[in-house]
């Protein structure tokens, strides 16, 4: 099986929640390992910003 590329989404179902934010899109990116490291620390810096925000 190819690795086609990640796709990373925040969204919630909570009632004040807003749009859906891309966190990450890689469509086509066939180098799974680049990849993955990438979208892994995308998401890190994420929660990682998220947090401090709180």
């Amino acid at each position: 099986m190819a690795h086609h590329g990640w796709y990373a989404v925040y969204d919630s179902d909570a009632a004040d929640a807003g749009e859906p934010v891309v966190l990450y899109d890689a469509s086509g990116c066939r180098d799974f390992r680049a990849d993955t490291a990438v979208v892994v620390e995308t998401v890190r810096r994420f929660l990682a910003a998220a947090r401090r925000a709180r």
